[in-house]
């Protein structure tokens, strides 16, 4: 968790199925308007900016093979009053194993 967003890559033995984003139950916020990215070796996806709560993800589907060490990371934008955009947080995690 970085910031209060959180970021899980599923699967196992190096091949990763989805990855996701959400807002943690531990975060200071529970919800916030703006969108999330998230990314890894091959891929990116960038999410609908809409209102995100505790119970939410951004669901990307993979279904790719990595090598132990390969990172796959989420990104929690924030929109503001200016109409600008916040970063929440980046966490990363390893591949399954």
């Amino acid at each position: 968790m970085s910031g209060g967003i959180t970021v899980t890559a599923r699967g196992s033995g190096g091949h990763v199925t989805n990855t996701y984003a959400g807002v943690s139950t531990l975060s200071t916020y529970l919800s916030f308007t703006g969108f999330f990215k998230v990314y890894g070796p091959d891929y990116s996806s960038v999410s609908p900016t809409q209102k995100w709560g505790v119970g939410r993800i951004w669901n990307v589907q993979v279904d790719r093979n990595y090598s132990d060490g390969q990172m796959h990371c989420s990104e929690g934008w924030s929109l503001q009053d200016d109409g600008t955009f916040k970063l929440l947080g980046r966490p990363c995690v390893e591949n399954p194993i």
